[in-house]
């Protein structure tokens, strides 16, 4: 028998999630930083997986993308669960 675990999807670090979305949008990255209020150097940051998604940057990424906050935070989450 299987456990749950075994059936659980994919999780993925929030910076993919954001890079297919740019892609999706056909936004440039000097676009998103315009987008987020951050400089093109917290942008790489972002996207490169440097940065966690806290309260902060969770804000930033709702408003830039018209999401909650609430799905950013988990999508860390999920992902600082299967470290």
């Amino acid at each position: 028998m299987s456990s749950i675990e075994d059936k659980c999807a994919e999780v993925f670090h929030p910076s993919e999630i954001i890079v297919d979305e740019l892609e999706a949008r056909g936004w440039s990255r000097s676009y998103f930083a315009s987008k987020m209020g951050i400089g093109k150097t917290g942008v790489f940051l972002l996207l490169s997986g440097d940065i966690t998604v806290n309260d902060y940057v969770a804000g930033k990424l709702s408003r830039a993308f018209g999401t909650s906050k609430e799905f950013w935070l988990n999508i860390q989450k999920e992902y600082d669960g299967n470290d």
